[in-house]
């Protein structure tokens, strides 16, 4: 006589919906969380992914690094290099003089403006660079 007797079709059949259930999860779980790594990650190259409702998808495609958010905007992760920004011209009121003057005054300025346009130069860099939003 066999140890499942007569019941062999509903056996079956709860095995079936089990399988069915697990396989609903599978798809419709959440990714996999990560709390600790004791080895190195291997990620599958694959096709740019569907845009999740929420949180994020991180992938690979053609061996690059990706992120794609619940907005569509899909990223590389390796970034490139930044262009060179050249040092910044010399500052020229190093010093208080005993009274003001227009000379003076103006030298404070022309700094400031030096100053100024090489900060927008390394923002630009950045941002042309995907180092920066904005």
């Amino acid at each position: 006589m066999s140890q499942f007797g007569a019941d062999q079709t509903r056996i079956i059949q709860d095995l079936i919906r089990r399988v069915e259930k697990l396989e609903a999860a599978q798809r419709s779980g959440p990714g996999m969380t990560i709390g600790q790594a004791s080895s190195e990650f291997t990620l599958p190259d694959v096709g740019a992914p569907a845009t999740p409702s929420g949180g994020a998808v991180l992938y690979s495609s053609a061996g690059s690094l990706r992120w794609k958010d619940s907005s569509g905007t899909d990223r590389s992760l390796i970034f490139q290099q930044a262009a060179a920004v050249d040092d910044p011209d010399a500052i020229t009121a190093l010093t208080a003089p005993a009274s003001y003057n227009q000379s003076h005054s103006q030298s404070i300025v022309t700094d400031l403006n030096n100053l100024q346009d090489k900060v927008t130069e390394i923002l630009v860099a950045l941002r042309n660079a995907d180092h920066m939003l904005g």
